[in-house]
């Protein structure tokens, strides 16, 4: 009898080689952490072979314009300071906070001359 079946050798050629550490590509970028103001988006990679030198992760800043003023605004005014000269012209401050996303208009900071007394530069002797 006769056999059932016939075998034959094929791909006899050598299989193409890769290194010993292998990274996979890039994936794609994630989103963006914020959509204004300073985010970060992320990637990875995975390696494919042996044990690949470098990092599986990567991070990028994105969205690094400023924000709009929509959600932003002032608090109060806090109190102001002690007058910078116990006589004379000096000057006080006070500040404010801006709260919420984004920039506030005008400024954080005021200051206001102040003039407790006049100095009096009379000796005695």
């Amino acid at each position: 009898m006769g056999a059932s079946s016939e075998q034959q050798f094929c791909n006899e050629q050598a299989c193409a080689s890769s290194s010993a550490n292998d990274w996979g590509t890039w994936s794609g970028w994630s989103q963006c952490s914020v959509s204004c103001g300073a985010g970060v988006k992320r990637r990875t990679r995975t390696c494919r072979t042996g044990n690949c030198p470098g990092n599986y992760k990567e991070s990028a800043i994105c969205n690094d314009r400023d924000c709009e003023n929509k959600n932003a605004a002032w608090g109060g005014w806090g109190y102001w300071s002690s007058c910078s000269e116990t006589c004379g012209d000096g000057v006080r401050k006070r500040v404010r906070k801006c709260y919420g996303s984004g920039n506030c208009d005008g400024q954080q900071y005021e200051k206001q001359y102040c003039n407790l007394r006049v100095c009096d530069f009379r000796r005695k002797f």
